[in-house]
């Protein structure tokens, strides 16, 4: 079940048409659901009425799971709207996952694979499933190619000293996927469309980039005082207008031990 309400933004952050408020208050109380994705035009430069929608759907279904499209930064509507449609539908699965491991391991923080690598947190796991949708297959990868470039040779820091695998010897899938997950830290990304007239504007935005994927990263499970700025991309958008930038901020940070 879907809608179309009045509001949005242009690329540029201007206002194209005031949100419908009464139309959202509507939908979420007659509905039914539980699980919302919520995608507005221009929401990457400015995701107020994003946001004021999640506050509306929230006061009319407290139980409300709310996936808001910014959260995954791409500058088309049609992405973001199919991300976090996505989102939205893997959440109560994944809910069940973090559940189960919680009762498997009880008091143990738990880790999921995130696709394009890292690990992320039971917490931030049930809020944004869609990151860790190809988990499994990117800790493979980076298992196997830690595996080839060890010689075969896997160090365990509780119990064996290491394990030296013989010539030729392959790890199977699983135990390298295993690997692959073991040797990464908690990752998040943060990726906005920002108008910066100016060097001291665009300082001040990245600032607050910065700070959004050091918040994001502990929620991912970094352990206190260990997240820090990994990576930093600024890039200009062509045939827009000047000062528009698309920027991507990367955080990682070390496991949380409890």
């Amino acid at each position: 079940m879907a809608t179309i309400v009045r509001g949005g933004h242009s690329v540029t952050g201007r206002p194209l048409a005031p949100l419908d408020t009464e139309a959202v208050r509507r939908f979420a109380a007659t509905c039914g659901l539980v699980d919302f994705a919520v995608t507005a035009t221009g929401s990457p430069m400015l995701a107020e009425h994003e946001l004021a929608v999640a506050a509306i759907v929230a006061a009319e279904v407290p139980q409300a799971r709310i996936t808001l499209s910014y959260e995954f930064g791409y500058p088309g509507l049609r992405e973001r709207e199919a991300d976090a449609i996505r989102n939205a539908a893997l959440g109560p699965g994944a809910g069940r996952i973090a559940d189960e491991v919680a009762r498997e391991l009880p008091g143990v923080p738990a880790y999921f694979a995130r696709s394009g690598g890292g690990l992320v947190s039971a917490h931030y796991f049930r809020r944004f499933p869609l990151t860790c949708d190809r988990g499994a297959a990117a800790s493979l990868v980076r298992g196997r190619a830690a595996l080839d470039e060890g010689a075969g040779r896997v160090e365990i820091q509780h119990g064996v000293s290491d394990v030296a695998l013989g010539p030729g010897a392959r790890v199977p899938d699983g135990v390298a996927a295993a690997y692959g997950v073991a040797i990464q830290r908690p990752e998040a990304h943060v990726e906005r469309i920002v108008q910066a007239r100016g060097r001291a504007e665009l300082d001040r935005v990245l600032r607050d980039a910065r700070d959004e994927a050091l918040t994001r990263v502990v929620s991912a499970g970094a352990a206190p005082g260990s997240a820090g700025i990994e990576e930093v991309t600024v890039n200009p958008l062509s045939y827009l207008p000047d000062g528009l930038y698309r920027v991507r901020v990367t955080a990682g940070g070390r496991p949380w031990a409890g």
